[in-house]
């Protein structure tokens, strides 16, 4: 058993592609027929323009004076570097997409050129793209783009750095690899250090992490085959995919080794007590297993990208962790024998317990079957309050901004933000496009009026449009002047060849991404409709850009979230069914967890609240529920197989007692393994990944030292559970 694992693990390594080096997310994170790649369409009809969904936004300050014509040119310079491959780079399709915008381009509007700061010490080139700003083409495009920045030889004084929606989205995967190699450290020494505690021995502790880590190779080659078929899961789901497979797996070898321990210690013979332990665990681990899949693997269901394309990752890690774990970990501990305990050297009498269950666990579990009553009343009243208020979380979209300011783009906003209004990485296009051609006298009066309706919303800083090209903060003479001048160009810009479409764009003063920049997006496309219809023009209006697009993530993500949730508490709920054979037990514990993700939920959002966080990351809302209630179902079911062992020879509270005292030890220390293993994605670099952590370990350690201990056995003892009908593969 043990070369076949070396084995296969061997051939992977040696035949697996070399993982895809670029960064970020798979192309497509969203369904085509959501409305900002329908606008996208559109504006790619009309316009001929297929970019916009994100952009690159270089910027140029001199803080000690104005920009210099030597700096402008230099600026222009770099500008047209942008659309030529380097050396070595081989993604012209994806650079003959983009738009490039420069100050000279816009040269006619003078002292109201938008890419000019007012007081002359900033410009910016804008770069648009047909790409989702966390895509591979995107963090391509930007890489591009920081080495030309990299190579050029900028005049003394004057600064410049890369930002812009797809400039986040590049150092937000860059981030996320630097916290995956974080993450790899601190999850290994986290689960060095708890097994070092737990068995006291240091051959112990290896084989499980030597088993799972020899897992971990045939799960991520396995995936690398996998990403050539287009399977491609984004860096925060490979690091909980990484967590999870050693939490998991871990956990499912310690049951085994403890219960291996404990009947080696009873007396048996090793060869006795591997075929007995085997035969009281198999069923646990494969239950477990079969349970937790159940419900990772509805993620499947969903329709973003991300979760769709991580379900089957996840699945497969943790199958490959429960294979370890009833394979190979035997296997080592078979070669290996008892002197994998060492130092300890002590073995029990027949059916005498180990000290650390004689002064501990016994003491509890007498207390829980005593007063099942009172256990239950101050656990469920300690859960109940928090839980209600988890319902009513609020989810921050705007994660993006949660980088740390070392990181470029941070660097850039910055910058920005000392001349313009931060929406102007990123503004909102509003297209309109009509049945029929119009006339451009319409598409005036259409845009006066739309401009009107748009500037009326809040946090709109400005609007551009043909009545008004230069925006509403120049003198009131500059419009006319630039149309007037250039009026085959404002048109091109604005109005399509075909005359049935035309464009404006509203720069907020808030934050593409945040709470307030998705109202007033969707604000601005009621005020739009309600501008067109005014001036009794048919015509449907569409929004792109970043913001449109992060409307249309939530707007998924949520549905889905919705989706999974009931898909997987089904799932979840047959099987444990199946396993105990007791629907009222099965629906309790599932409840049970449940009240475990809502008070997590609300525990880590008045955590970070209190620690000045703009609230809770999105991402925590799925993953975290999956964890909790997929993954924290093995705790139970540990728990009650050894309950169904039990009742087999002994009454309802003997054996709930029995089992409790036996389970306590080693549910614990699964419990601590896999708050340390999942809770080791703190060491990461942005915000998603600290506040997955902390509700990660706060999770399991609520299910580990409440809800298992102390919510599941009162509830067994005031209603009388046996399990006698188990599924329980145990003699």
């Amino acid at each position: 058993m043990l070369l076949a694992w070396v084995a296969a693990a061997g051939v992977l390594a040696l035949l697996a592609p070399i993982p895809d080096a670029t960064v970020g997310e798979s192309s497509d994170l969203l369904p085509s027929d959501v409305p900002v790649h329908v606008a996208l369409e559109e504006m790619s009809r009309h316009f001929g323009d297929k970019s916009g969904l994100s952009s690159i936004v270089i910027v140029f300050e001199r803080r000690d004076g104005a920009l210099t014509p030597g700096d402008l040119a230099d600026v222009e310079n770099i500008a047209a570097l942008i659309p030529k491959l380097r050396a070595g780079e081989n993604f012209g399709d994806e650079l003959a997409n983009v738009s490039i915008r420069t100050p000279a381009a816009l040269g006619l509007a003078g002292k109201g050129n938008p890419l000019i700061s007012d007081d002359g010490h900033a410009a910016l080139i804008v770069v648009s793209l047909p790409y989702n700003f966390i895509t591979k083409q995107a963090s391509r495009l930007v890489k591009h783009t920081q080495e030309i920045m990299a190579g050029y030889p900028l005049p003394t004084g004057l600064m410049a750095s890369v930002s812009g929606s797809a400039g986040y989205g590049y150092d937000y995967v860059v981030a996320m690899q630097r916290s995956d190699r974080k993450t790899f450290v601190v999850t290994l020494l986290s689960v060095v250090l708890i097994l070092l505690i737990i068995y006291r021995a240091p051959i112990a502790a290896m084989i499980p992490l030597g088993a799972i880590s020899v897992g971990a190779i045939v799960v991520f080659k396995l995936l690398a085959f996998a990403e050539r078929f287009g399977l491609h899961s984004g860096m925060a789901e490979e690091i909980f995919t990484f967590v999870l497979l050693y939490g998991a797996g871990v956990d499912y070898s310690l049951l085994f080794m403890s219960r291996y321990r404990e009947i080696l210690d009873q007396g048996h013979s090793a060869r006795e007590s591997m075929v007995m332990a085997l035969d009281a665990s198999f069923s646990a681990i494969a239950s477990s297993a079969a349970m937790t899949a159940s419900g990772l693997i509805m993620l499947c269901f969903g329709r973003f990208s991300i979760y769709r394309d991580s379900g089957p990752a996840v699945v497969l890690a943790l199958l490959m962790a429960a294979l370890a774990a009833a394979t190979l970990v035997p296997a080592m501990l078979a070669i290996i024998g008892p002197r994998a305990f060492w130092p300890s050297t002590r073995l029990h009498l027949q059916g005498e317990l180990p000290a650390p269950r004689r002064s501990l666990w016994p003491a509890i579990a007498r207390f829980i079957v005593l007063r099942p009553r009172l256990v239950m009343g101050i656990t469920l009243a300690a859960l109940v309050l928090p839980a209600l208020r988890g319902m009513h979380v609020e989810w921050n979209y705007d994660s993006l901004f949660s980088l740390k300011s070392t990181y470029p783009a941070r660097k850039g906003t910055e910058m920005i933000e000392r001349h313009w209004p931060t929406g102007e990485i990123a503004p909102v296009t509003v297209l309109a496009v009509a049945d029929q051609a119009q006339s451009v006298e319409s598409w005036l009066a259409a845009a006066g009026k739309m401009v009107e309706e748009v500037r009326a919303v809040a946090n709109v800083d400005n609007v551009r449009a043909i009545s008004m090209p230069l925006g509403v903060h120049v003198d009131p003479a500059e419009n006319p002047a630039v149309q007037l001048l250039a009026q085959d160009k404002v048109r091109a810009e604005f109005l399509s060849g075909d005359g049935k479409a035309m464009r404006l764009s509203a720069v907020l003063k808030v934050p593409p991404l945040s709470h307030a920049a998705l109202d007033d997006a969707s604000q601005i496309s009621q005020a739009a409709n309600r501008a067109v219809s005014g001036n009794g023009m048919n015509a449907r209006i569409y929004l792109t850009g970043a913001t449109a697009e992060m409307i249309d993530m939530r707007d998924i993500t949520q549905k889905d979230f919705r989706r999974i949730v009931l898909l997987a508490l089904c799932a979840i709920l047959i099987v444990v069914i199946l396993v105990l054979r007791d629907i009222p037990l099965s629906v309790f514990i599932l409840a049970a967890t449940a009240l475990t993700y809502l008070t997590t939920l609300w525990l880590t959002c008045w955590v970070f609240e209190a620690l000045g966080s703009n609230g809770m990351e999105w991402k925590v809302q799925m993953l975290l529920f999956i964890v909790l209630v997929a993954v924290g179902q093995d705790y139970s079911i540990f728990f009650a197989m050894r309950l169904a062992q039990e009742s087999r020879t002994l009454p309802c509270v003997e054996a709930t007692q029995r089992a409790l005292i036996f389970t306590g030890p080693v549910i614990s220390s699964c419990g601590l393994i896999m708050a340390a293993t999942l809770g080791s994605v703190m060491a990461g670099d942005v915000t998603v990944l600290v506040q997955l952590g902390f509700a990660f370990a706060l999770g399991m350690l609520i299910d580990t030292f409440v809800v298992r201990p102390l919510v599941l056995p009162a509830f067994i003892v005031l209603t009388g559970r046996t399990l006698r009908r188990a599924v329980v593969l145990a003699g």
